[in-house]
């Protein structure tokens, strides 16, 4: 968690260098100050031990100068405890400063690491924003040497191609989502699909698999040829299904009313 957290603000091996080197000072400071304590309880200790001792000797002269002893040592001992009180404040003090350098030189490197991480974000933001244009620019020369590259019957593909494909792609809904202009209905099918006498109303037959045979091979040469062809397979319908209550002639219909709206979007656009 820790690696990950630092990885996360970018702290480096230097910051965590200087984040030991404090961590080290503080804790010298402390154990230094035990360490005084620790001694100047010896010493009292030991000024005690011989106290009680001298106290069991006999002889008032030795009472009395102990007398006196023991009085400065009292006192003495009151002005070490004093000093060592004072030390401890000053230690306390120097503590509690070490700690808020520390507290806020952790507070810089944390601002300093998201600093870092933000302008590593904008970098990688400012780099895909390249990539991204160089990548669209890449594209566009493509087509332009495509564009470039391409016959006159490859152009005019591009153009008739879409409109083919929605016409293909068609779906009637009187007639259960099917797209009857897709079958090939000539003299060795007519019979088997229920419409023998069809190739002796319809002379030249039509429809969309036809048509996609020659958009595949760029048979066309013109829109004007596309065009007739896809007239030509609403006409053979709408002739072949002369009531307007039958279904293929309602499909016709809507056929040539889908085609009209595509051949003026596409004329109207090379127009401009």
């Amino acid at each position: 968690a820790v690696v990950a957290a630092d990885e996360k603000f970018g702290i480096t091996e230097r910051d965590v260098a200087m984040r030991r080197r404090r961590m080290e000072i503080m804790a010298r400071s402390l154990v230094d100050r035990e360490n005084k304590t620790l001694a100047e309880h010896n010493e009292l200790k030991k000024a005690e031990d011989l106290w009680n001792r001298v106290k069991r000797m006999d002889g008032s002269g030795w009472n009395n100068d102990f007398g006196r002893d023991d009085k400065k040592r009292s006192e003495s001992s009151s002005v070490k405890s004093k000093h060592r009180l004072e030390r401890e404040r000053k230690d306390k003090e120097e503590e509690g400063k070490l700690e808020q350098m520390f507290l806020l030189s952790e507070k810089r490197d944390q601002e300093k690491a998201r600093d870092r991480a933000k302008k590593r974000e904008e970098q990688r933001e400012l780099a895909y924003k390249m990539e991204e244009e160089e990548r669209r620019a890449n594209i566009e020369r493509e087509k332009e040497e495509a564009l470039r590259k391409e016959t006159p019957r490859q152009s005019l593909r591009r153009l008739y191609e879409p409109i083919f494909r929605t016409l293909w792609d068609l779906e009637f809904d009187n007639l259960n989502g099917a797209n009857p202009f897709r079958i090939v209905i000539d003299k060795d099918t007519c019979a088997a699909i229920g419409a023998p006498d069809y190739c002796e109303v319809v002379k030249k037959p039509m429809n969309l698999t036809y048509i996609e045979r020659k958009v595949t091979d760029e048979d066309y040469e013109t829109l004007q040829e596309f065009f007739a062809d896809v007239e030509l397979l609403i006409s053979n319908a709408l002739l072949y299904n002369s009531s307007p209550s039958n279904e293929y002639h309602i499909a016709a219909l809507e056929f040539k009313r889908r085609f009209k709206k595509l051949r003026k979007s596409l004329l109207t656009s090379l127009q401009q």
